[in-house]
């Protein structure tokens, strides 16, 4: 009731009665009693239709013409069915005389027990000046609702070990073929309600959570995304996450030794290929080869004993010596399942010979050659890891003493110049133009400077006591004030430092280069927003323990 009386109270005392508005959702109440499915076998109860037309017609507004559906809600029950029309569109005069053809289209309910709903019509575009909408869904016990169905989770029978089995079976495409089926159903459900359409529909929906469940699961594999659980399951999220990762990931051009742009994906592998035979002495390092059937390793050139390609290790000659092919495989070194090696003229034939003979021959029920490659621990693994490779193979800076207070998730660059004293303003020795108080240095910028100061305090303070009013002294601060005890108190306070030095300079530059200034408070805001919204990618450790962005509440008023 209170809804109702809020409805007339806005029309009476704002300016929307004299613009075009709607307002659409769940109001929990039927007009009529033939939005009832059950009005003609049964006494409908028609408490509240009154008093609910009375209301609109005080808010000055009414039923814009609808399309399809008869009802739009339904108690998803197979011995007593009952479906209603408790949604509804209302739009005013202007309205309905700025858009004569606009009317309210009900769609399918798909996984809700409501029907969603768009009001549409020709010149009608709801994000343009010339028109208020005043959108209203009104749900009892909605975050109850909405966090036990986002916990619930289907069964599903298919295998997600191989993600690559999904593409080949068209996951996506038997997902949306399902959804029509299901949709059909359900506006079937919502014109003539009967048992044997719920039965039908309750089948579909499974078969549909067992789809929707696996295409899911896949998306999130293929796009690695940690913090999906903060998103809404079988909307376009993880389909753009995919397309945004992969093209992250896909090479789009390369720099030959001559620097010309290679862009064509045939150049490119072809280029990859060239390089990797012109750095195959250091690839012998990080792949070996198991010998099974013989057929695919390399006789000189892979690495399958305990020494160095065999080619590197006896020199150019060695194939003339052994007779054997300089292209040839393990396989052509044996004749009826062991080795055939001839008579040794040499020290390095004779070390070659032993060690070859002391590995079993090939032999094809033990399946193809299996290949290795380094891993994290020095040992090796059927796995291969760009990451490891590129440890192995990258010359390792020193260690910074201020590494340990820097927090990846949020910008950094700037944070690692202001360490390495690289900041530095175009016209040294000038007034700071934020405080107009003080030389502009490193120091006087973070944080002796009263305007700086003032945003660094008011976040660090609420934190951890006695923030310092230097730069070196606050990183020292939060490296002596780390605690595995608090780990998220750490992590945030390093966020707050480095998002306020990047405001800052962003601050000081505006200043300098566009005359714009800006208050602390306002600075405080950005603030804030650019740590929540960092915070908000960072799932918690666990379903029981505090996210970040709730301990981040905890500490911190919004500004």
């Amino acid at each position: 009731r209170s809804l109702w009386e809020k409805l007339g109270r806005i029309n009476a005392t704002t300016p929307v009665s004299r613009f075009p508005w709607a307002v659409v959702g769940d109001f929990n109440q039927i007009l009529r009693s033939n939005q009832h499915s059950n009005h003609l076998a049964r006494d409908v109860d028609v408490s509240g239709i009154e008093e609910f037309n009375l209301a609109i017609q005080e808010a000055e507004i009414f039923e814009a013409q609808r399309k399809d559906l008869a009802y739009t809600w339904w108690n998803n029950q197979e011995i007593n069915p009952i479906s209603t029309k408790i949604d509804h569109a209302f739009i005013n005069q202007h309205l309905a005389q700025k858009f004569l053809n606009s009317f309210s289209d009900f769609l399918a309910p798909d996984q809700s027990d409501h029907a969603s709903c768009f009001v549409k019509g020709e010149l009608l575009n709801l994000s343009s000046s010339s028109i208020t909408l005043w959108t209203t869904l009104f749900m009892k016990n909605l975050l109850g609702k909405l966090g036990s169905a986002w916990k619930s989770k289907a069964p599903t029978s298919l295998s997600l070990r191989d993600p690559s089995s999904f593409l080949s079976h068209g996951i996506s495409a038997r997902v949306k073929d399902q959804e029509a089926k299901l949709s059909a159903l359900q506006q079937s459900l919502l014109t003539n309600t009967d048992v044997e359409t719920v039965c039908l529909e309750h089948l579909e929906r499974a078969k549909w959570h067992t789809l929707a469940s696996a295409e899911e699961k896949y998306y999130r594999q293929k796009s690695r995304v940690q913090w999906h659980h903060l998103g809404a399951r079988d909307t376009s999220f993880y389909h753009k996450t995919v397309i945004q990762r992969a093209s992250r990931n896909h090479i789009h051009f390369l720099r030959d030794f001559n620097d010309r742009l290679i862009g064509s994906a045939e150049e490119i592998n072809s280029h990859s290929t060239e390089s990797m035979v012109q750095h195959k002495q250091v690839l012998v390092d990080y792949i070996c080869c198991e010998i099974c059937n013989g057929e695919s390793a390399s006789f000189w050139f892979d690495v399958w004993t305990d020494i160095v390609p065999l080619i590197t290790f006896v020199g150019e000659l060695g194939p003339r010596q052994m007779r054997i092919r300089k292209d040839a495989r393990v396989l052509e070194a044996t004749r009826n399942g062991l080795w055939h090696l001839p008579a040794v003229r040499s020290q390095e034939m004779e070390v070659l010979q032993i060690n070859i003979t002391g590995i079993s021959p090939p032999c094809s029920a033990r399946g193809e050659d299996c290949f290795f490659w380094r891993q994290a621990n020095g040992t090796f693994g059927p796995f291969f890891s760009s990451k490891v490779t590129w440890e192995y193979l990258r010359t390792h800076s020193p260690i910074q003493s201020w590494h340990k207070n820097m927090f990846l998730e949020a910008p950094s660059g700037l944070r690692w110049h202001c360490c390495e004293d690289c900041l530095q303003r175009i016209d040294s020795e000038q007034t700071c133009v934020l405080c107009s108080s003080g030389i502009e240095t490193h120091h006087h910028l973070f944080f002796e400077c009263g305007f700086c100061f003032a945003v660094w305090l008011h976040f660090a303070l609420n934190v951890w006591p006695n923030p310092p009013s230097d730069f070196h002294s606050a990183a020292a601060w939060i490296t002596l004030a780390c605690s595995p005890a608090s780990p998220q108190a750490s992590s945030i306070i390093k966020l707050i430092f480095q998002s306020a030095i990047y405001l800052i300079w962003k601050e000081k530059n505006a200043h300098i280069f566009s005359a714009i200034s800006t208050s602390p408070y306002n600075i405080c805001f950005s603030l804030d927003r650019l740590v929540r919204d960092c915070l908000l990618s960072i799932p918690s450790r666990s379903h029981s323990s505090v996210s970040m962005l709730e301990f981040y509440f905890s500490c911190i008023r919004p500004p």
